[in-house]
């Protein structure tokens, strides 16, 4: 009888056993579970930072934007057959053209005034004039260099008497 009664016994203690390893199951996550989980929440937070683009802008593009507009303006002297002049400033930049007999900036389009972005610093390398002119056939009236900086990154952009314009670290 004391055998049966020990029977019991197990049977009772199997089916406790089960019962609350289902209950732990129940109450919660394992660690490797919460482990798993952690590590994905990271992985996606980390893909999300890298993707939110800087609200400011690449300092690259700034400085192809700059080289882009340049470009229009030699361009713009060929087709009309008068000089466009390139004015640089600590704030921005302006296209200007001449008009009876005096440079007269454009106050629209796209030769209009544009500032630099927030925290861009443009330097001159080379030469102290601020004005660079593009006669009717595209030569300009001498090199320029414009370093663009940010937090410290800086591009260059590179002018040539020819009229080739380059982006370039």
């Amino acid at each position: 009888m004391a055998w049966h009664g020990m029977r019991v016994d197990m049977a009772l203690l199997n089916a406790i056993k089960r019962n609350s390893t289902q209950q732990l199951a129940k109450q919660g996550f394992t660690l490797v579970e919460m482990l798993i989980v952690l590590f994905i929440i990271g992985l996606v937070a980390g893909i999300a930072i890298f993707t939110i683009p800087d609200p400011r802008g690449r300092l690259v593009n700034e400085a192809e934007k700059f080289a882009g507009r340049v470009i229009a303006a030699r361009d713009n002297a060929v087709l009309q057959s008068r000089p466009m002049a390139l004015a640089l400033d600590t704030s921005g930049y302006r296209f200007e053209q001449r008009r009876a007999g005096a440079w007269q900036p454009h106050a629209e389009g796209p030769f209009a005034f544009t500032p630099w972005r927030e925290g861009t610093v443009a330097q001159q390398m080379g030469g102290t004039d601020k004005r660079l002119i593009f006669d009717p056939v595209g030569l300009a009236s001498g090199d320029m260099q414009v370093v663009l900086s940010r937090e410290g990154d800086s591009v260059r952009v590179e002018i040539s008497r020819n009229g080739d314009i380059r982006v370039g670290q």
